[in-house]
């Protein structure tokens, strides 16, 4: 039988939960049908696929499943065309892909490049509709400094807006789950940061390319990269309380790294140093797009444990975390998606929808075009709770009108009909 990798992701869930409700340890299981037990935890988390149908049927028999079918997730679906993911972003992913001197219209001019781009990363901290503005306000300025820099190579300013724009464009597509374009403008991005006059644009370039390997699974890369810059920090000459934010972005960013390794020991060494850093930081401090600071380090925390499995304990870190109010936006929604994702791995669908509801209030665009809160919405509508049907309506509604395929608003909220499309109406 074929997989569909889309459903690995549920299928590793319902182990878990299973797993958990029969009193099995990971480890028992893993011996019982002769895998290790990190096998299972990659298949779990939704890391490694489950693609052998005489494990899954073995799992399925001493987790006692009496529907396999749907233990497995057969049902039909329809999957939407790559194109169609993120059209509003097509003019952005175009400029990002292009070669400049090939482009075959001279961009549009910018005024005030400098003030537009600093509005444009405001707009991406703290925007309820910071993915539209981004994708009408980028392109042409990216096109702007990309044809600057050709004309003018060396120009710090150039470049510094250059890269600027690279990075912000990593940051939208990463979140977006285009993870291919991602990492090619953190390429670039460092690419233009190694000609720079500017020493301490270059481990700010290095900390979104780690961003970017991490989202493609090139783990070691990733690590060997931040800890590269993080070695080289003395090297740049700019003030203490700069080279402080910075390395314990760059420490945050490595505990991450190395939990996607299961890598515990690195993970907490790094969160360590992360945290001296940012006990001295009375608040968070942000620059294109690096975070530091005591709510980023409380986030990533979370982040670290979901990351090694450990669920509960990220659900423990969660429930005594503060985030202040005015916080960014952006932030924000990513970590309520990662609790989102966290609650619906426990069957805690309540939970689950609550936290994409925090999401909505803070940026209903990142129910439209968050990869993560979609994979979470998609397992919460084929397990069809009924206690939180009318709320996860609501949120599926939010999500692209290309993924509906033809059904109405109405005919998803009958009763009816809601069990026999939800595998078709949401579909990643």
């Amino acid at each position: 039988m074929p997989f569909d990798k889309s459903g690995d992701t549920a299928l590793g869930f319902r182990v878990a939960m299973l797993r958990s409700q029969r009193g099995i340890s990971r480890r028992v299981l893993a011996n019982l049908v002769g895998r290790s037990e990190e096998w299972l935890r990659l298949i779990e988390i939704g890391r490694r696929p489950l693609d052998s149908l005489s494990i899954v049927l073995q799992i399925a028999e001493i987790l006692h499943v009496s529907d396999v079918a749907a233990f497995i997730g057969t049902r039909p679906e329809v999957r939407r065309p790559e194109a169609q993911m993120t059209t509003r972003l097509s003019a952005l992913r175009r400029v990002v892909t292009e070669v400049p001197w090939m482009r075959a219209t001279a961009p549009l001019p910018v005024d005030d490049p400098g003030a537009t781009l600093a509005a444009l990363w405001e707009r991406w901290r703290t925007s309820p509709t910071r993915y539209t503005e981004i994708a009408v306000g980028l392109p042409p300025l990216l096109a702007h400094f990309q044809d600057l820099s050709e004309t003018e190579p060396g120009q710090p300013r150039w470049n510094t807006g250059l890269i600027s724009c690279y990075v912000l464009a990593r940051s939208v597509f990463n979140r977006t789950g285009e993870h291919d374009v991602a990492r090619l403008a953190a390429d670039r991005a460092l690419r233009a940061a190694s000609t720079s006059a500017l020493d301490w644009m270059r481990p700010i370039a290095v900390w979104h390319l780690g961003c970017a390997l991490l989202h493609i699974d090139q783990l070691r890369p990733a690590l060997d990269c931040v800890d590269t810059a993080v070695d080289r920090m003395h090297e740049f000459p700019s003030h203490a309380a700069d080279r402080a934010w910075l390395t314990g972005a760059l420490h945050l960013l490595a505990a991450e790294i190395a939990a996607a390794q299961y890598d515990p020991a690195t993970a907490n060494t790094a969160l360590g140093r992360a945290g001296r850093i940012a006990d001295g930081m009375d608040e968070d401090r942000s620059q294109l797009g690096v975070w530091c600071g005591p709510t980023e380090l409380g986030i990533v925390r979370i982040r670290v444990a979901l990351q090694l499995g450990d669920i509960e304990q990220a659900l423990r870190f969660a429930r005594t975390l503060h985030i202040p109010h005015g916080y960014s936006a952006e932030r924000v929604a990513r970590h309520y998606v990662a609790l989102a994702g966290a609650y619906a791995s426990r069957h805690n669908d309540v939970a689950a929808v609550y936290a994409l509801t925090k999401v909505e209030q803070v940026s209903p665009e990142d129910i439209y075009f968050n990869a993560n809160a979609h994979r979470t919405l998609r397992l919460l509508a084929d397990r069809n709770d009924l206690t939180v049907r009318s709320d996860l309506e609501r949120l599926l509604n939010l999500v692209p009108a290309e993924n509906v395929n033809g059904l109405t608003p109405q005919r998803r909220c009958d009763p009816g009909g809601y069990r026999e499309s939800r595998h078709r109406f949401f579909t990643i």
